[in-house]
């Protein structure tokens, strides 16, 4: 059972990946080029965010995911932000809670989403912590409770 677990949860989390980023559009920002920042977190899976030239937005922002299950499964799956308003101060902070939704092989998936995040002064390094967690019920009664923990980052020029 664990090894059909881990396909039928890593099937289900790989379309909520999808669904829960929606229609990031990446506008630009005619004035000044567009800052690209990239690293790697503390689990060492890649980070990337791309921020408006003038340092108030960020456009979209992603990183992969190492999570686990209570059930013992563990999956790695890439998550998402865009469009987050960055504060005067460099802070930035954006959530996101997907209700229950049912997916194709009758399987419900909801969680929540989670970043908070500080833009350097200079636009040179944003370092934070992103957290997904994911929760699902199964069609014969069984439930899984995944959780990334709280990662940290930093992405630099």
């Amino acid at each position: 059972m664990k090894g059909r677990g881990f396909r039928v949860a890593f099937g289900v989390a790989a379309v909520m990946a999808v669904v829960a980023t929606p229609g990031i559009a990446v506008a630009r920002d005619a004035t000044a080029p567009e800052i690209v920042l990239a690293g790697f977190s503390s689990q060492q899976y890649p980070t990337f965010f791309k921020l408006a030239g003038n340092g108030q937005r960020l456009m979209v922002g992603g990183m992969a995911l190492d999570m686990n299950c209570t059930s013992g499964s563990e999956f790695v799956l890439h998550d998402a932000f865009g469009r987050v308003p960055v504060k005067p101060n460099g802070r930035l902070h954006a959530t996101f809670g997907f209700p229950p939704t049912a997916g194709s092989n009758g399987a419900t998936v909801s969680g929540s989403d989670s970043l908070t995040a500080r833009l350097g002064s200079r636009h040179t390094e944003l370092s934070g912590v992103w957290r997904l967690q994911v929760d699902y019920s199964f069609t014969n009664g069984m439930s899984d409770q995944c959780d990334s923990g709280p990662v940290r980052f930093t992405a630099t020029r």
